[in-house]
């Protein structure tokens, strides 16, 4: 397969190829990492040492963020909440009214003839 000028220019650049366009010797590779069968575990006190050396180079966010990123979250939820909570009534508005859309003028005729019946009293 040939290559055009510009897939040579990138060989090129990458150091895939020399000038003259005859490929470039490959490295020699490394060989594999060898394993570690023989050697002794860690200790527990020594684990616990190389624990806190770890957690003493993580970057741990200030107070200040973090009472900022708690009110974003608890504002987020609140909101999200609200809004699902309308969805939810809204939807079973529009079904109670399509499914039974004589149920509520039963309803309706129902009180009026309980007023009625309470206002001969």
């Amino acid at each position: 397969m040939s290559m055009n000028r510009e897939q040579k220019r990138a060989a090129r650049k990458a150091g895939q190829v020399n000038e003259d366009g005859s490929p470039v010797s490959v490295r020699e590779r490394r060989a594999p990492a060898q394993q570690r069968l023989n050697q002794e575990r860690t200790k527990p006190r020594q684990f616990i040492r190389e624990v806190r050396g770890e957690m003493k180079k993580v970057n741990w966010p200030t107070k200040e963020v973090v009472i900022r990123y708690s009110i974003i979250v608890l504002v987020s939820l609140i909101v999200f909440t609200l809004f699902v909570f309308a969805c939810d009534y809204l939807f079973e508005k529009f079904f109670n009214f399509v499914i039974n859309p004589g149920k509520r003028q039963a309803a309706e005729s129902l009180r009026q003839g309980i007023a009625l019946t309470l206002g001969s009293y």
